[in-house]
């Protein structure tokens, strides 16, 4: 389907920015970046932007903040994708990855697209960046609700608990 919003906005601007610095920040690697990452750290850059941590400026400008942020994902992404490919064949190289990973690698292999999913997902993926940040503390709230009202295909609503 094709986006229809207003193209000269501070939301779409805003947008924009996010995606070219999540595109600064992703470097070619020997697997295909999953869309499931792609799509949770775009929803991570601006929060981290609005929340003056990383700054959006900062990846755009500055080379070693966009390769430190890229080989954070890409440390993260290679840890589920070791994670889902033992969780596939039930042998586990890593006793601390199966503990850690193996909830993730289920949620991303089942129900993927289903709002509890990604939510959770989100939650851990946003909760192992944030260990990682040099200088930032984790916030204390939760995910920030979703601005929107809808319903995914199992019927519940994206946000739960507004």
């Amino acid at each position: 389907q094709k986006a229809n919003f207003e193209d000269d906005t501070a939301e779409t601007r805003q947008f924009k920015r996010v995606l070219i610095a999540l595109g600064r920040a992703l470097k070619p690697r020997k697997r295909k970046w999953p869309e499931w990452i792609v799509l949770h750290m775009t929803v991570l850059l601006e929060e981290f932007d609005r929340r003056r941590v990383r700054k959006l400026t900062d990846i755009l400008e500055k080379t070693e903040v966009a390769v430190e942020l890229g080989n954070q994902m890409d440390a993260f992404a290679e840890q589920i994708a070791d994670a889902i490919d033992d969780d596939k064949s039930g042998v586990w190289k890593n006793a601390g990855s199966q503990k850690t990973y193996r909830q993730f690698a289920q949620y991303v292999l089942h129900n993927a697209a289903a709002s509890r999913s990604l939510r959770t997902r989100h939650k851990f993926l946003r909760q192992w960046f944030w260990e990682r940040l040099e200088g930032a503390s984790p916030p204390d709230d939760d995910l920030p609700p979703p601005r929107w009202e809808a319903q995914d295909d199992e019927g519940d609503e994206l946000n739960p608990g507004v």
